[in-house]
């Protein structure tokens, strides 16, 4: 049971896409391009979302209902702006080194080499059975998982502040109505968020799927169609 929920939770996580992108590059070097211009937009976006959310925290601090909100809103909030600022730095390093590698004669395989999970050298002949590291795919994907961590204690700690104030009503009244619409809207999203996060990775994952399968399944027929050119070219005793 706990190795089928391990699967699932692979199958919704973007680790698998990660891991077949590096698993390519690991194995024809020619990707090693197509993965770094690709990690490169991520890390942009990355920056880009988590500068923006950390100013998104720090104007909260200027909320009048925030003096009055309870103590977990406020750890919250903190933990928000700490963690949104550390996928800033974690993913302005990343570019920073993946821009050196690029301006380097060996950056390729540089590269190639801190991603696998074993030395690479030039006259490898197995270089199709090295595997991703384990600790590079955590590495590599930190910024993203950080900032999407300090968007989720965000959203909590705004529900916090929202229906403590409608907990302290003796009745129905406009913080009540505020708190319950706000909470439709977050539902709402949360459903839409968990529903394109499935389908998108689990997406990904069949067509890699469906890509394998056909090189599989293609490559037999080739050698089966050379062997018969070979055999119909062959002498007759």
């Amino acid at each position: 049971m706990s190795g089928l929920k391990l699967n699932i939770l692979a199958r919704l996580m973007p680790w698998r896409v990660e891991s077949e992108a590096i698993r390519h590059f690991l194995e024809d070097e020619s990707n090693g391009n197509k993965w770094r211009d690709s990690k490169l937009s991520e890390l942009t976006v990355v920056n880009i979302t988590g500068a923006l959310i950390a100013s998104v925290v720090s104007s909260v601090f200027s909320w009048s209902t925030i003096e009055h909100a309870p103590w977990t809103a406020k750890a919250l909030f903190y933990s928000t702006l700490f963690m949104s600022l550390t996928s800033v730095a974690a993913g302005s390093q990343q570019s920073i080194a993946l821009y050196r590698l690029g301006g380097h004669e060996e950056g390729l395989k540089l590269l190639k080499k801190l991603l696998s999970n074993s030395p690479t050298s030039d006259n490898e002949k197995n270089s199709r059975k090295v595997k991703p590291s384990a600790i590079q795919l955590y590495v590599w994907q930190m910024p993203i998982m950080v900032l999407n961590v300090s968007i989720s204690l965000f959203l909590i700690g705004v529900a916090i502040v929202v229906w403590d104030r409608a907990a302290q009503q003796p009745s129905w009244n406009d913080d009540t109505k505020i708190a319950f619409v706000a909470s439709l809207a977050g539902f709402c999203a949360l459903t839409n968020y968990i529903m394109g996060s499935f389908f998108i990775y689990r997406g990904g994952s069949s067509r890699a799927n469906v890509v394998q399968g056909t090189k599989c399944n293609t490559t037999p027929q080739v050698d089966d169609q050379h062997r018969v050119n070979v055999t119909s070219k062959a002498p007759q005793p």
